[in-house]
């Protein structure tokens, strides 16, 4: 993806056009801007779905676009890491738990001062929350099945991570 300044992110910094690369290359404007694209990317898919009267769909349609986002295949398989989607949908199919999942971050920040460690760390909070609040079956697996795929896409962050806690 070009942008201003003709750069290429997909060439420089991790090589991936999330948002946490696009900031990193292109400062604060970059990181909205893409945060902001990808969050709307996210919430459009499930808005489109409930508007073609697809709520049960709503479910298969979060995973989905998280893993389009990652994977996507017009740029070889080679995307963000679905934070900036997975958001977006989640503000439209599951409001309240995202909110929880949110102050979790928080809290984890406060106490750790550490960006990554913190989302990886609250995102694992999604299913429970979930659980606790009374969600069905069927959203519950597009949860689980959101939350797995967004750790398959940091699971090189999870090994460093690890590693730095030894």
């Amino acid at each position: 993806m070009r942008v201003s300044r003709r750069i290429d992110i997909r060439k420089v910094g991790s090589g991936n056009v999330g948002a946490t690369n696009a900031g990193r290359i292109l400062g604060s404007r970059g990181f909205v801007a893409t945060l902001a694209g990808d969050v709307g990317k996210g919430a459009a898919a499930v808005v489109v779905a409930r508007l073609l009267g697809l709520d049960a769909a709503v479910w298969a349609v979060l995973p989905s676009v998280v893993a389009g986002h990652i994977w996507p295949v017009t740029l070889g398989f080679r995307g963000g890491k679905g934070v900036g989607p997975g958001i977006g949908a989640l503000l439209v199919a599951a409001p309240l738990p995202l909110t929880i999942v949110v102050a979790v971050f928080g809290v984890l920040f406060l106490v750790s001062r550490r960006y990554q460690l913190s989302g990886l760390t609250s995102i694992l909070f999604l299913p429970v929350i979930a659980l606790l609040l009374g969600t069905g079956t069927v959203p519950m697996l597009g949860l689980l099945a959101t939350v797995v795929i967004v750790l398959v896409a940091h699971r090189q962050d999870i090994r460093e991570l690890l590693q730095q806690t030894q």
